[in-house]
């Protein structure tokens, strides 16, 4: 009885800790960059001289305009470190974004770029939620955009070898006529499915009404997430 009363504890002792190295957990990378795509983008080119004037064309308008009012979710091939003209290549393909508006296409700006490592224990617990602000950013000399104030919030739900699922929370600021500071507005809050290794692009509109008549779509933001699974790894 008291070899019994020795054992049952170590080996305890043993399964809690893997035979003394820890127990082996997953972890998952995940990266989100939010792009902002500003509504009314023109370009003025010179025209030919005539009788000693230079008569400029400008080109460009409303290049949202066109973009769904429903949240758009495109599942790509793109992995790591792709570039951002690849993944509005694919904009351009589905017809989401107009090509041939501008000489150089449709501007847009990388807004923010978070990055967050999430261990299996986290997943679909308060302990992997992540959030964060951006501050509104006023237009200067070299870049005449302004860029929005929003929050954004990643929740890991679930995952497994091939795929993940995220719960993905945006809130932005809406200009009202009453306050100079604006209103908040979900723009976006739904659980999403990646693939690992692939990324995803989730596109919204600021405004999103839906009628027959063409409406400005204003604000268009694009995140492209990328979800990567890391090697085991041990707690301590």
């Amino acid at each position: 009885m008291k070899i019994m009363r020795f054992i049952i504890p170590v080996l305890v002792i043993l399964c809690e800790f893997d035979f003394g190295f820890g127990r082996q957990t997953t972890a998952y990378t995940i990266n989100v960059q939010v792009f902002e795509i500003p509504p009314i983008q023109t370009v003025t080119q010179a025209g030919p001289e005539t009788d000693g004037v230079v008569v400029g064309t400008t080109i460009g308008g409303d290049v949202t305009a066109k973009f769904p009012a429903q949240p758009v979710f495109i599942q790509t091939d793109l992995g790591p470190g792709a570039a951002d003209e690849d993944m509005k290549n694919i904009l351009y393909d589905g017809k989401f974004l107009p090509r041939d508006c501008l000489p150089g296409g449709v501007r847009w700006f990388l807004a923010g770029s978070y990055s967050i490592s999430c261990p299996d224990r986290d997943l679909g617990v308060d302990s992997g939620r992540k959030e964060y602000h951006e501050p509104p950013v006023v237009p200067s000399r070299g870049d005449r955009f302004r860029r929005s104030e929003y929050w954004l919030t990643i929740l890991p739900v679930s995952a497994s070898t091939e795929k993940a699922k995220l719960r993905l929370k945006f809130v932005g600021k809406i200009k009202s006529a009453e306050t100079d500071t604006g209103l908040d507005n979900i723009l976006f809050d739904q659980d999403i499915e990646v693939s690992l290794g692939k990324t995803v692009l989730v596109g919204f509109a600021q405004f999103t009404t839906e009628e027959r008549r063409a409406l400005p779509r204003g604000t268009v933001y694009i995140l492209a997430v990328l979800v990567q699974r890391q090697g085991s790894q041990k707690d301590r």
